[in-house]
């Protein structure tokens, strides 16, 4: 219509990279609930979390006033991100006082898909009857996904391991060409 549109989009977001080390010691103890053999336990952790976010919307937009050479407008989009987690940890305990040490190590690579939405608010300068210079303002919600993954010691037993990532909230400002086809 002479005030409204659509369209489908696709963006690919690079990877953001979180990671955390962090040592923390505990009293030995042969079984639960014994008193402390007197030997101090000291463990040191490194969690290394890639993730990338891929997210389809379908926008619909508003022009505010008639279309003519500058035109303002607003729009809304709803649609999915597909959340890709690439995990990897290890960690050592270090006994003193004569206990033995174990380690352990996981990794795990894992897709999740999320609710995504968006509202945009631009101008669009006319350049020619069918090629606009369009420049814009967006916000993105993704949301929170949850992942886990094995992690072995080398004493050969496993735990599970699990990591929340937060909603995502993407402030951009873009510029662009657009082509009206009619």
């Amino acid at each position: 219509s002479p005030r409204f549109r659509m369209d489908v989009t696709i963006d690919a977001k690079t990877a953001d990279k979180y990671g955390g080390s962090g040592t923390f010691t505990y009293d030995q103890v042969t079984m639960p609930g014994a008193v402390p053999t007197g030997g101090t336990v000291t463990v040191i952790g490194i969690d290394r979390v890639d993730v990338i976010d891929g997210v389809g919307l379908i926008n619909a937009y508003l022009d505010l006033v008639p279309r003519g050479r500058f035109t303002p407008y607003i729009g809304l989009g709803a649609g999915f991100a597909v959340r890709s987690v690439d995990r990897t940890h290890d960690s050592i305990e270090q006994v003193d006082g004569g206990g033995t040490a174990r380690g352990w190590t996981g990794s795990n690579r894992d897709t999740k898909f999320a609710p995504a939405v968006s509202a945009t608010a631009g101008i669009a300068w006319a350049l020619s009857p069918g090629t606009i210079f369009d420049v814009n303002y967006r916000y993105t919600y993704i949301g929170s996904v949850d992942t886990s993954m094995a992690i072995a010691a080398t004493d050969g037993s496993t735990v599970r391991s699990k990591i929340s990532i937060d909603e995502s909230h993407q402030h951009v400002i873009r510029a662009g060409l657009r082509w009206n086809i009619w």
